[in-house]
């Protein structure tokens, strides 16, 4: 009988064709987040984990999703905020389209049902001085924020806040694509080049009240981005920042100690999980 395929078997092979990508096109890229975490203190992923996370600077973000549309080959493909009106993180993913991984909440929209994926994160540069930088990061949250507020329905409002704010752009919609903030965010954060600045920023965290100070702690060091080591993972490599021990310790504290056993869960509140489906079987069973 043949073994079925797991979830980290199917992302490692996204991993390996995103990278060969990547070293085609000269583009950087850095492990960040659990990755990260799992390449150095796993060589591998997190056991627990059910993702791969990876960082690009902006330039060769945009530079990525160019050379992808046109050169992925079937299974791969890119899922994008430009493609599908309900994804509302500032990021894109590399999927595989013979597998099926949604999420839930997501079921309800289809252009939300994906196939295993491995998230691409753009990271901004920012302005020179801790006063502009602190308003830049304030203003990266402002469009994650309103980003999301303007693509989901009014029953994904979770507050009060939000189905009030919701209801204020509505009004907008008809004039805006629903790309807009992300679109926004990636003209006026793009001005700033990540090899021009001492400091960078993840579009990615979405915090649900950006004047908290907790906007200006995910911050890192250029530093410690502005070049990268490989390392080893499950049987490939992958590439970390430099200054890995720096960024991981802002970023989670002490991340060689291992957490509780009753924290060693995935992050992602899956409701299907097939690695030997296409989700567009799933998509096709939801109209029947």
């Amino acid at each position: 009988m043949e073994a079925k395929t797991t979830l980290q078997e199917i992302e490692l092979d996204i991993f390996k064709r995103f990278k060969r990508l990547c070293q085609d096109y000269n583009l950087r890229y850095f492990a960040i987040g659990g990755t990260c975490i799992g390449a150095i203190r796993h060589n591998g992923f997190i056991p627990w984990d059910d993702d791969i996370d990876v960082a690009m600077p902006l330039e060769d973000y945009i530079k990525l999703k160019e050379i992808a549309m046109r050169e992925l080959e079937y299974p791969y493909s890119l899922y994008t905020t430009e493609k599908n009106r309900h994804w509302y993180a500032g990021s894109m993913k590399m999927q595989n389209e013979n597998t099926t991984f949604i999420e839930k909440d997501c079921f309800k929209y289809e252009d939300r049902h994906t196939g295993a994926w491995i998230d691409i994160m753009p990271v901004y540069g920012l302005p020179q001085g801790s006063i502009k930088q602190y308003f830049a990061s304030i203003l990266c949250d402002m469009y994650l924020f309103l980003n999301r507020r303007f693509r989901l329905d009014y029953d994904q409002q979770m507050t009060i806040f939000n189905k009030v704010l919701w209801k204020l752009l509505k009004g907008l919609k008809r004039d805006r694509n629903f790309n807009y903030y992300i679109e926004k965010s990636e003209k006026v954060l793009g001005k700033y080049p990540f090899d021009n600045s001492n400091k960078i920023i993840f579009s990615w965290r979405q915090r649900p009240y950006f004047f908290r100070k907790t906007t200006y702690k995910s911050v890192f060091f250029y530093e410690d981005f502005k070049k990268d080591i490989e390392v080893p993972f499950e049987d490939t490599t992958i590439k970390v920042p430099i200054g890995y021990d720096r960024y991981l310790r802002m970023d989670f504290g002490d991340y060689m100690q291992l957490p509780p056993l009753d924290k060693r869960v995935s992050r992602h509140n899956a409701d299907i999980i097939d690695m030997n489906q296409s989700y567009r079987y799933y998509m096709e069973e939801q109209k029947k």
